[in-house]
Parts: structure tokens; sequence; C-alpha cells
């Protein structure tokens, strides 16, 4: 569950381009999201959402055409971001260890294994239920400021067209 809400984050905590551009973009970004190890995920939520490093050097190849950029970023600092890369990075080891150590070395019939794996997962819990949090909240903040931003954009763009001039 934490590695697909990191997977978000990466999608979708920034966006860039010309609006007929968007969602393709954002669909590039989703598959090669889908292919990123946890371990690059944490680093590129770290340095995106936490850090604020962004796409903002990026231009539009048309200065004439519409040009949309969003970037959802958590002011912090640096010992607080360096807190979170630790964290991550522990979590990202851990499931590491279960996934390629301590999963893979079980046989069906070896029950001191099992109850062995059991007693791992549970001495993980409560961390990972807690980073789960973190990042619910985190995606819940993110959707409210995109929504928040789109409603904005539609009431600036609704004045506008009743300030236009009429032809008629």
């Amino acid at each position: 569950m934490i590695e697909h809400q990191l997977k978000h984050l990466v999608v979708h905590s920034s966006m860039h381009g010309h609006p007929e551009e968007l969602q393709r973009n954002q669909a590039k970004k989703a598959k090669r999201a889908r292919k990123e190890s946890m371990g690059k995920l944490a680093d590129r939520v770290t340095a995106a959402v936490f850090r604020g490093e962004s796409d903002e050097g990026v231009q539009p190849r048309d200065p004439n055409k519409s040009w949309v950029s969003f970037a959802f970023r958590i002011d912090a600092d640096q010992e607080f971001i360096e807190q979170r890369k630790k964290e991550l990075r522990r979590l990202v080891r851990q499931r590491n260890s279960l996934i390629h150590a301590a999963a893979a070395d079980i046989r069906p019939d070896d029950a001191d294994k099992w109850v062995e794996l059991g007693a791992f997962l549970d001495s993980q819990r409560a961390e990972l239920v807690a980073e789960h949090e973190k990042f619910r909240l985190l995606i819940k903040g993110l959707a409210e400021m995109a929504k928040d931003a789109g409603e904005a954009i539609e009431r600036e763009l609704l004045a506008d067209e009743n300030n236009a001039p009429r032809s008629g």
C-alpha cells in the first residue's frame, strides 16, 4: 500500500505542459513510476515533495499557447527532510529484507520459519500503519490543493467571460 502511495505522489505531485499534453505527460509519468523500485520512488518523493526539486526549468515549446504548471511541496527544514529520508530508507530496507530474504527462505513445511516470519511482520505493523497514515494525509492534502486550484481557475475564467465585451 505504501509503494502505491509513493507512486501516486510521484505521478501527481507535479505536472506541467500545454493543456492538450497534460494527460499524455501524466500517463508517461505513471508508466515510468510503475516500473521503479520502492527505493527509487521513496527518493523521488523525498526530492520532489520535501526538498522542493521541481520541473520549473521546463519551458513551453510554444510560448503563444497556454501552459499549465502545478506542484505540491511541503516546506520543511533540512533536519526534517533528513529524518524522513532515513525513515523511508529504513522502510525500504525492511520491505526488501522481507521480500528478498525472509520470505524467500521459507519452505511450506517449515513451521518455525513461518512463526519467525509472523513475528517479524507483527513487529513492523505499527510503523507501517503510521507511515501509511502520513502518506494518506499527504495525498489528501494534494487532492484538496488540486481541487482548490481547479475551482479558482474556473472562477477566474468565468469572471473573465462575464467581463468580456459582448458583440451583437
